[in-house]
């Protein structure tokens, strides 16, 4: 049976990094003047979620978008065995499934439409501006970067199909953000190849391939996982992380901004300095954050994401286990292991993922609270949205565990 929840939102990883837990506790939240939605979780066929062995325990990090009737989702990793605290080995996946969901979120009908390049995950999702393309970009399966697209159209049936292209791009990339203007795809931030962050957006014709160009530098430096999207003509970048380079500690990328496209003489614009949510106050770092474009809409939405306090003292804390292991302080490193158990071992809960759905004011650059649930309290998890309806697929709720659930939320 489907599990139909009316919610009232109120006012208000992903990343092996996260090895202590400082002492920020989670924001209450307050009531919301926002509107009022419908969730309900997606009940899957058993056959369909035990596809690939493991699948069933959940990913993060999957590809996932909305064409036509149909839900497309695929990719991502878990650790089925055991979690990394015990040794378990990530493990990634690769087939792509569809499912034709009612506005009710009863399943109609399912189908696997093949399999990305290899297993794989951490790449970007996104629809064409036409609405009648959707594209699988990029990713990691583990220890390279890919260069693949897989390109999904419908056919004269309305029945999703599948192209894969292996070498889209001119380099591999992963843990980044992308968005389409136009004809051109625009890559921002993430890892070009392990080790070998992005440091300008690059962009490349959609239709005609070719190399990928920079076009702009990344605003204040290095962003892994950030958040990006195009609207009006401007290319939006919001939050990330820099990791330590050259004995220089992590930095939070808490700067949002714009850039309109189409004007080589143009400069990336202050969107938001240290953007909080309208309602609460909470801080927004957007790292392990889905993010999805309505066309419909017109809308921006995002969902889940790390604690921005709690996943910077994670960051600083790594940082300073680097240097006690570069200077062999094994009391230091003892120290770490023993936080490291603890932090691992904690609940859901204490981790403080976002669970929130929030929208952008493009004109002001604050974020609002259109949704609360704590089925959005993930990291990782993928975002899909078309006419008010969104879909959540997966997810991190804790370092190590995913979830499998599915989740349509219509906005009244």
């Amino acid at each position: 049976m489907k599990d139909r929840i009316s919610i009232r939102p109120r006012f208000a990883l992903l990343l092996g990094l996260m090895i202590s837990l400082m002492g920020s506790g989670c924001r209450a939240n307050q009531e919301s003047k926002t509107t009022m939605s419908r969730l309900t979780k997606i009940a899957l066929p058993q056959e369909f979620v035990s596809d690939e062995e493991g699948l069933e325990k959940g990913v993060s990090g999957a590809f996932a978008g909305v064409l036509g009737e149909w839900l497309i989702y695929g990719g991502g990793c878990n650790f089925p065995d055991k979690g990394p605290l015990e040794g378990g080995q990530k493990r990634f996946y690769s087939r792509i499934h569809a499912l034709r969901i009612s506005g009710e979120g009863e399943v109609l009908d399912t189908l696997t439409l093949g399999a990305l390049e290899r297993p794989s995950g951490y790449g970007a999702s996104l629809r064409s501006e036409e609405g009648d393309t959707l594209y699988f970009i990029g990713g990691t399966d583990g220890t390279a970067s890919l260069r693949s697209i897989c390109r999904i159209t419908l056919n004269k049936k309305g029945v999703p199909t599948l192209e894969r292209q292996t070498d889209a791009l001119s380099h591999g990339w992963y843990e980044g953000s992308a968005a389409i203007v136009g004809r051109r795809l625009c890559l921002v931030g993430g890892w070009a190849a392990p080790g070998r962050p992005m440091r300008e957006v690059e962009a490349m014709d959609l239709h005609e391939g070719g190399e990928l160009r920079p076009i702009a530098p990344l605003p204040d430096g290095v962003r892994i996982q950030p958040i990006a999207f195009a609207h009006s003509g401007k290319l939006f970048v919001c939050g990330g992380f820099a990791p330590s380079e050259g004995g220089r500690a992590p930095l939070m990328q808490d700067r949002s901004y714009a850039l309109r496209l189409g004007d080589e003489t143009a400069e990336w614009q202050l969107v938001s300095d240290h953007p909080v949510l309208e309602e609460g106050g909470r801080k927004l770092l957007f790292v392990g954050t889905a993010v999805a474009y309505d066309e419909v809409a017109e809308r921006i939405y995002a969902v889940g994401g790390v604690d921005y306090d709690i996943f910077r003292s994670a960051l600083e804390r790594e940082y300073r286990q680097g240097l006690a292991t570069a200077s062999g302080d094994r009391a230091a490193l003892e120290d770490f292991a023993r936080q490291r158990i603890e932090y691992m071992t904690r609940d859901p809960e204490a981790y403080c993922f976002m669970p929130h759905t929030i929208n952008l004011d493009y004109e002001s650059g604050e974020w609002s609270v259109v949704a609360t649930d704590t089925a959005f309290a993930t990291a990782g998890s993928a975002l899909a949205a078309q006419g008010g309806t969104l879909y959540l697929v997966g997810g991190e709720r804790k370092p190590g565990v995913r979830t499998p659930d599915i989740w349509q939320l219509c906005l009244d």
